[in-house]
């Protein structure tokens, strides 16, 4: 039995979204190439693998049993494709490449142009997720190496079929509205802020989770007045005087306009930046070649690539000026 690489992408798509326009939507193809994958592999199967219920679609037991083993046959296709790269010297080929908002409007449109200046034959798609998916992104297949981020203090669960490597290390700083005082001249402790409302992300996220630990180290539980998961809209209601939120530099990038500062924090709070691949995927040269490239560019934000420094940037400083 040869079983289509393909069609095993898609049915497992559809096992996730339930029809062929959502399964066909994630991975970027028309719905009529889906159902033209899933014709090829029914045909190599023998038999149904789907049944249609109203406008959905749903597994028959054949299609259920394959897509149990779907996961195994795809992480082997793609074990093999990377040790063929890796036999290779020429960094060449398609690579998807998952990142998230703050990453992506930083780095991603320079990183694509280093990388295909200096590898012509190298063509890179990306795909943005949220930064508590990269690693998901990885293991479905939906990307050949995703950007994501850890935090040292509350570290993100880690399965064992992925490997994390760091890029740059950022340190938190406390972002406030331009008029407002916070500390003095060695930072601002979060001990100080206890009584202050908190612009944060929900408790359950990644990042929300370190930053309540964060709090909680400090001696106390914040006081959030407005739950928020997106960066930029965080920044913005600081800005505005509604509250306090953690910044760190690249977070800054997505708010040029006036109106936010940026105060050093006394106590060691960061994250790290990391690429995320399937264990022994950075053997792949295209995969060493984006990893490479990332950790260059990502070398001005990295606190542990400056000898001597605290990695705290001058208290004060304005989100335009970043």
């Amino acid at each position: 039995m040869d079983l289509p690489w393909g069609g095993l992408r898609s049915l497992r798509e559809i096992a996730r979204h339930g029809t062929i326009a959502a399964a066909a939507e994630a991975q970027g193809y028309t719905a009529g190439a889906v159902s033209q994958q899933l014709a090829v592999l029914e045909r190599a199967a023998g038999r149904p693998l789907l049944e249609r219920v109203g406008r959905r679609v749903q597994l028959t037991d054949a299609g259920r049993v394959l897509v149990e083993h779907a996961g195994h046959i795809l992480r082997a296709e793609e074990e093999a494709r990377a040790a063929l790269e890796a036999a290779g010297e020429e960094v060449a080929g398609a690579l998807t490449v998952a990142t998230f908002a703050t990453f992506a409007a930083s780095l991603l449109a320079p990183s694509i142009h280093t990388a295909t200046a200096r590898h012509p034959r190298l063509s890179v798609r990306t795909l943005e997720v949220h930064p508590d998916n990269a690693a998901a992104a990885v293991e479905h297949g939906d990307a050949d190496v995703a950007f994501g981020l850890d935090y040292p203090s509350a570290p993100v669960p880690q399965a064992p079929t992925i490997d994390r490597v760091r890029i740059a290390t950022e340190r938190f700083g406390v972002g406030a509205a331009s008029d407002r005082a916070l500390g003095g001249r060695e930072g601002v402790r979060l001990a100080d802020l206890a009584g202050e409302p908190w612009i944060l992300p929900p408790e359950h996220t990644n990042y929300g989770r370190a930053m309540f630990a964060a709090c909680r180290r400090a001696g106390f539980e914040p006081d959030v007045a407005h739950v928020v998961d997106d960066t930029a809209v965080s920044l913005a209601l600081a800005a505005q005087g509604l509250g306090l939120t953690m910044t760190t530099p690249m977070m800054l990038t997505l708010l040029p306009a006036p109106g936010l500062v940026r105060h050093e924090l006394a106590d060691d709070v960061r994250r790290d930046l990391v690429a995320i691949g399937r264990r022994g995927g950075q053997q792949r040269p295209t995969v060493a070649a984006i990893t490479s490239i990332m950790r260059e560019l990502a070398a001005p934000f990295d606190v542990s690539a400056r000898s001597g420094s605290s990695g705290a940037p001058a208290r004060g400083r304005r989100a335009s000026g970043s």
